[in-house]
């Protein structure tokens, strides 16, 4: 399994100054990302399934 396929991307804070922040999750562990980290780990994501369709 891909490491991208195990990035867990729970959700947007709510929040006005947390605004372009998300909580992603990854092997046990909790980090804060921007929306750009978010769209770019939701491309890999998305990648890595067309490419296991592929196959």
């Amino acid at each position: 399994m891909s490491p991208y396929s195990e990035i867990t991307i729970h959700y947007q804070f709510s929040s006005l100054a947390q605004k372009e922040k998300y909580l992603l999750s990854y092997n046990g562990q909790y980090y804060e990302a921007s929306h750009a980290f978010v769209k770019l780990v939701g491309g890999l994501q998305q990648q890595e399934k067309e490419e296991a369709m592929r196959k």
